[in-house]
């Protein structure tokens, strides 16, 4: 396998039209996003489970954001600013420059998938005393209530990281516990799906499996790849076609096995005016 959906190398391609749209717009696509004037702070905090307030306090006379005792209000505020002016196809936090990214480095899109609102909410999914900041929604399909990721953040020595994303080409979805589900596509024959789970000493999400479907003229293939220390373990696919999808299928159930804490708790809504 090439590379997963989640990496920012395989999804380069898939983002191509964000990315044309900005640069039409004559938006440069290599500028540094907004710059919170503080990074992270260590300080933990409980699930916030109530709407936004509308109204906004009188800014100090340093401009710097008067805060909610919410760690995660500086990256909220970045993240606001950069969806409101966009000057990059991708937010990455307050601590990272945009142009200094890496292909390893995760960033939320911020075009084609926001409206005037956003919900968020805390939860410390790896039990360690420090809640993540997730980005999305529940919502309601055919196969039921689900939580929909558009974007989880942790802190990491003291900087906000965002460890995971969805976007218009790939849907993330949270299985409770530490494990999330991607599903995508590069095109009308192409799509695949990955399961990953966090890992909390490298705050990053490790691949665990991925599955392939590619539809060419002369038949169809379904290819399953592995997962190693938190990469794909071999571009050779560990097994094809029907063996391949059992094996999945059993994955998922596996990584859904634990509580998914997040389902039916109210999200904080917060507008992007």
């Amino acid at each position: 396998m090439k590379n997963t959906i989640y990496t920012k190398t395989a999804s380069a391609a898939l983002c191509l039209a964000a990315a044309a749209s900005l640069a039409s717009c004559g938006i440069p696509l290599k500028q540094p996003v907004y710059t919170a004037p503080s990074t992270a702070p260590d300080a933990t905090s409980e699930v916030r489970t109530t709407e936004a307030s509308a109204a906004t306090s009188e800014t100090p006379a340093d401009d710097t954001p008067a805060t909610t005792g919410n760690p995660y209000d500086g990256f909220i505020d970045g993240f606001k600013k950069a969806v409101n002016e966009p000057q990059d196809a991708w937010y990455y936090g307050p601590d990272l420059d945009s142009s200094k990214a890496s292909d390893s480095d995760v960033g939320i899109a911020l075009t084609g998938i926001w409206g005037d609102t956003f919900n968020y909410i805390l939860y410390d999914m790896d039990k360690d005393g420090v809640d993540e900041l997730f980005i999305g929604e529940e919502v309601a399909d055919q196969s039921g209530k689900r939580i929909n990721i558009l974007g989880v953040v942790t802190v990491a020595d003291g900087k906000y990281k965002v460890v995971a994303a969805g976007w218009e080409r790939s849907e993330l979805t949270y299985l409770g516990g530490t494990n999330f589900y991607e599903t995508g596509s590069s095109g009308a024959s192409f799509h695949a799906a990955s399961l990953y789970t966090y890992n909390s000493s490298k705050k990053a999400l490790d691949l665990l499996y991925t599955i392939e479907y590619d539809e060419k003229e002369n038949g169809s293939s379904i290819e399953l790849f592995e997962g190693e220390d938190g990469k794909v373990k071999s571009n050779t696919a560990s097994c094809k076609d029907k063996e391949a999808e059992t094996k999945f299928e059993q994955a998922k159930k596996d990584a859904s096995k634990d509580k998914n804490d997040l389902l039916c708790k109210e999200w904080t809504k917060v507008s992007f005016k």
